[in-house]
């Protein structure tokens, strides 16, 4: 393969990467949230959830929910355990 080709094919693959890590879940990208509550309770009667985990919120818009998520990942945390 030439110089060029090699060039080329590393811009390439640069590309890709960028363009699929964009599109992975914001927890995988280590996002960043402006809000996290800790241990809540979560319901969601349409995907069948009841259950304790945090939640992340970016711009005003729940970005995740996940069993745990670290409080170095947002600006606020707010605990909520216990909290009814």
């Amino acid at each position: 393969m030439s110089s060029w080709g090699k060039v080329g094919f590393f811009a390439l693959s640069l590309a890709f990467t960028i363009a699929l890590a964009s599109k992975l879940p914001a927890q995988a990208q280590g996002a960043h949230y402006d809000l996290l509550l800790k241990g809540g309770h979560v319901i969601d009667p349409a995907n069948d959830v009841d259950k304790i985990a945090d939640v992340g919120i970016s711009a005003g818009k729940i970005a995740a929910v996940a069993e745990s998520i670290p409080a170095n990942a947002a600006g606020k945390v707010v605990d909520v355990s216990g909290c009814t």
